[in-house]
């Protein structure tokens, strides 16, 4: 009480204010002005041959958690307030961590406007609901899906398709199984032109599908989700699983728990289903659509059939450059039809009705020749990029891209001197889905042992290329300031301290185990010995 009456004696302003917590989180990249650029140019290119496009923006959101049965989770994020009817309560469980959740896909098929100043969020909405660990997204799945919804009769027959994705693991047009999946849905849809774009890093907000899901966001308040109960035999088992990666085991040994784990969902799915429908984008109701079985998948995959003379690969194998080495076919008609930036890529037909290595023209002649490489954006004398028609059709390059030209040293680094205790404090590593190459994750302190568990689950169902910083993908929010990779490019040497920390020797040029032949020297399997030695200091 003394201390309380004295207080009253040091009063004070303290400048605060009311404000709304912003939607999205957003920051800044050098290139984002360069990619804003360059999807203005994919909105304008869609303008000019609007009667022929089709353009559609895609993205995932994020994972709803499923309860176990009895004990319902909150379908909104932790933390999250949300909206309850007055003179009752939301009494749900909140986790950090479930074993199933239900991963929404939204594809926005876009009403292409009449000139580039109109709205680009009017258009049909499609949501897909997947089961998490057996239904898990990939490039080929969601390629699988969009040839699905582009093969219905509102939006069949049209040549020409444009994607805009934010660059996620499935998104990300620099993998191979990505390019290859689009491949694939440019041969099934007997496209004659496909261009697919992405963000910057960090402008996911730039995408016109995020709109989208604050909408979604509206339907998960106050809803709390559970599995239904399986049988004795799949709980015994379920509850041995901890992780991702253990129900997927699971899976494998027992064909079985993969059915009833989907059994079991197949009720939380219909739920989300019946939310989801009553919502509106634009007065245009949202559509859902199912997802697709692996009988579509193999379908679509089987299109290659039509480049490749010899045996179907397995899609697996098809997911760094090293294996069109294999695939002669697939590399001439990557090299003849597909042309590759950091930002865009596209496939087109070359026009000559006797070629042998892609199909012929559905497109008008006139309309076809009108159809040019897509630019890369360079600044004018003004130093503003040019405009859409003053550099459309002209040879371009990526030579005024600012992360090509400002990537320092200093940008490579860590934001600390990693050490040998830094690599032991997180104790795992990531290997490049396009060189194959292993990288080494830092922790700034010891992980604990549930925050290991959290970021592996995390990490197996994502896929990794070098340069990829860990605050990119969807980690655990409380390990984005703890966990870092460095900034590497694909086919560089493996880190030294990977070799100071006493882990099992491999090559360092290409990763295949491989003992230490000279104690000076760091192993170099027999395939790399034309490449030159690293001596130890």
């Amino acid at each position: 009480t003394r201390h309380s009456k004295a207080s009253l004696h040091y009063t004070g302003r303290l400048n605060l204010k009311f404000m709304v917590q912003k939607r999205q989180w957003r920051n800044n990249h050098c290139d984002s002005h360069y990619a804003a650029a360059m999807f203005r140019y994919q909105r304008e290119f869609a303008v000019k041959f609007s009667e022929v496009t089709s353009f559609v923006c895609l993205d995932d959101k994020h994972r709803i958690k499923v309860g176990e049965p009895g004990f319902p989770v909150a379908a909104a994020e932790r933390g999250r307030r949300v909206l309850v009817r007055a003179g009752t309560s939301f009494e749900v469980g909140d986790h950090d961590f479930t074993k199933f959740s239900v991963v929404p896909s939204v594809a926005l098929m876009n009403d292409i406007p009449e000139d580039i100043t109109g709205s680009w969020y009017h258009g049909q909405v499609f949501v897909t609901l997947k089961e998490g660990a057996f239904e898990p997204s990939s490039p080929l799945r969601h390629a699988a899906e969009l040839n699905h919804l582009l093969d219905s009769p509102n939006y069949v027959g049209k040549p020409v398709l444009c994607l805009y994705t934010d660059g996620g693991p499935d998104h990300r047009i620099t993998y191979l199984s990505v390019q290859v999946s689009l491949i694939c849905l440019f041969l099934s849809l007997d496209l004659d032109y496909l261009l697919a774009a992405r963000t910057a890093p960090c402008n996911s907000w730039r995408n016109p599908v995020e709109r989208v899901m604050s909408t979604l966001n509206l339907g998960l308040q106050s809803v709390g989700l559970m599995r239904q109960a399986g049988s004795e035999e799949f709980e015994a088992d379920a509850a041995r699983c901890h992780s991702l990666h253990e129900l997927r085991k699971a899976g494998e040994r027992k064909p079985q728990f993969c059915t009833e784990a989907l059994d079991v969902v197949a009720p939380v799915k219909v739920l989300l289903s019946q939310v989801f429908q009553r919502l509106q984008l634009k007065e245009k109701q949202i559509a859902m659509s199912t997802a697709v079985p692996q009988s579509d998948i193999d379908s679509l995959w089987n299109s290659l059939s039509t480049v490749l003379a010899n045996e179907l690969p397995n899609p697996d194998q098809v997911t760094r450059k090293s294996s069109l080495q294999n695939l002669p076919e697939l590399a001439q008609f990557m090299s003849h039809c597909c042309r590759l930036h950091h930002y865009f890529f596209e496939v087109k037909k070359c026009g000559d009705k006797f070629c042998k290595i892609c199909k012929p023209v559905r497109l008008p002649d006139e309309i076809f020749k009108q159809i040019r490489p897509f630019p890369n954006p360079e600044p004018g004398e003004d130093n503003h990029y040019k405009a859409f028609d003053q550099i459309y059709g002209s040879e371009t390059s990526e030579k005024f891209r600012p992360s090509l030209s400002k990537r320092s040293r200093k940008q490579r680094t860590l934001p600390f001197h990693g050490k040998v205790q830094h690599v032991h404090n997180a104790d795992l590593m990531l290997e490049c889905e396009e060189c194959g190459m292993w990288r080494l994750v830092y922790a700034t302190h010891k992980l604990k042992s549930s925050e290991r568990r959290s970021l592996q689950a995390t990490l197996s169902g994502m896929s990794f290329s070098c340069g990829s910083p860990l605050q990119e993908l969807d980690v655990p929010p409380q390990l984005k300031d703890k966990v870092y990779v460095r900034d590497m490019n694909c086919h560089e040497p493996i880190e030294i301290l990977y070799y100071s920390a006493k882990y099992e020797p491999i090559c360092i040029y290409c990763g295949q185990p491989e003992p230490f032949k000279n104690n000076k020297e760091y192993p170099r399997c027999s395939s790399c010995q034309d490449k030159p030695c690293i001596e130890k200091k």
